[in-house]
């Protein structure tokens, strides 16, 4: 694992909007931190605030994921590990999961490989089934899914379903840790100077 700054930015036209990641922190020079923006308080009330145009946001991201790929899909890489891929399983795995499309299979199937010990045989036999898949190299894959759709059927429960239909918009937050978007100046910079 390796810890990375972002630089983000507002560009909501809400205070509590969150802030979009624009680049790697490369240093106190690089953008004013003092900037503010005017915006609307929240989507309920339309007073005017200032608000930090400039944030940070550190990540801690696999060995293998440089920060540049990480800036270019950050929300289907939070979606992914927020919704349960463990940032530890092996590269092939992370990657093929977050390319799956976010339906209640994806999630069922995220259950399946979390599970320690199986009181059921048929339920092991297709977690090894789904390790295997992950496993190839996606070239030489035979099939687009793991498993059957009767398999992923039988997997598949309601709360699945609608855990895939929610929106997620805290799946970033839970991985980040805190919001540090919302910090000001000063403890950003104290944070940046113990880092560097």
């Amino acid at each position: 694992m390796h810890t990375v700054v972002f630089l983000t930015e507002h560009l909501g036209e809400n205070a509590d909007t969150s802030k979009d990641i624009v680049d790697v922190w490369r240093g106190q020079n690089s953008v004013d931190l003092s900037e503010q923006v005017m915006c609307c308080l929240n989507s309920g009330d339309d007073r005017l605030v200032p608000t930090w145009r400039y944030g940070f946001r550190l990540v801690d991201l696999p060995d293998w994921l440089s920060a540049e790929e990480y800036q270019r899909h950050d929300i289907a890489w939070s979606y992914a590990w927020g919704r349960g891929v463990d940032v530890d399983w092996p590269e092939a795995w992370q990657r093929a999961l977050m390319r799956m499309p976010d339906r209640g299979e994806r999630i069922a199937l995220i259950d399946l490989l979390q599970v320690k010990a199986f009181r059921s045989e048929f339920r092991r036999s297709l977690r090894l089934q789904v390790e295997a898949w992950l496993d190839t190299p996606v070239e030489e894959r035979r099939f687009e899914s793991p498993l059957s759709p009767r398999q992923l059927s039988l997997i598949t429960t309601d709360k699945h379903v609608r855990q895939a239909r929610q929106r997620a918009p805290m799946a970033g937050r839970v991985w980040h840790g805190a919001a540090w978007d919302q910090a000001p100046v000063a403890p950003v910079l104290a944070v940046q100077i113990e880092m560097f």
